[in-house]
């Protein structure tokens, strides 16, 4: 990940510590991410409806 080279410097997007669980099943245990102004990411999946359910299964 990329650090801050400003303390000033704050994410425009935070995930901090997210869990999911689908009933007694935990999927996700303990996702972080940071996501700074001008930074460039990718998000690879095998098809365009995957990603934008995994985007939505995130902000749920």
């Amino acid at each position: 990940m990329m650090e801050a080279d400003n303390d000033s410097m704050k994410p425009a997007i935070r995930i901090s510590g997210l869990n999911k669980f689908y009933g007694a099943k935990q999927v996700l245990k303990d996702i972080n991410l940071s996501i700074y102004p001008g930074q460039v990411i990718g998000y690879i999946g095998r098809t365009a409806p995957e990603k934008v359910l995994r985007l939505k299964f995130y902000a749920d």
